[in-house]
């Protein structure tokens, strides 16, 4: 279906990708180079440091209003938008291939699987097409996660 699309424009845009993609190696590659990034991030006690890692995970600037207690683990990073006065608590995880956008002043709990795939037996090997949406000013718990997920993973 994808043909000679990119799979992270193909992941954007909704599409559900199919296993043994014939890109799903670039996938990985680009995940562990990442989790790289990822280790270092969670190894400093330094926030401005742990901001400017995020921002090389993401490829954005990631606003100084931003606190992120780690760990915090993400599988790809570029998918990642996160607004300003964004609280993310200890031990999230963030499986952005879909995307996700954190709107400004969300707060999210301390151990949430904010994005994760499921394992629905209606997924599959396939990866979904949407996920969740944190909305602004708001706080992101462990049910309504729960809920997003199993909702936008069908």
């Amino acid at each position: 279906m994808g043909g000679d699309r990119d799979i992270f424009e193909r992941l954007r845009d909704g599409e559900t990708i199919e296993g043994g993609d014939a890109q799903a190696g670039r996938m990985l590659a680009e995940s562990y180079a990442t989790k790289a990034l990822v280790l270092q991030m969670n190894s400093t006690a330094d926030p401005a440091e742990v901001r400017r890692l995020l921002g090389e995970i993401t490829g954005k600037e990631v606003d100084e209003s931003v606190h992120v207690f780690t760990p915090l683990y993400i599988n790809y990073g570029k998918n990642t938008k996160i607004g300003k006065n964004v609280f993310i608590n200890f031990d999230c995880v963030f499986l952005d291939l879909g995307g996700i956008t954190i709107d400004d002043g969300v707060l999210i709990a301390p151990s949430e699987p904010t994005v994760r795939r499921t394992s629905s037996p209606s997924v599959g090997k396939n990866l979904p097409r949407s996920w969740p949406y944190p909305r602004q000013k708001g706080r992101l718990d462990r049910s309504q996660c729960y809920n997003l997920t199993r909702r936008n993973c069908r």
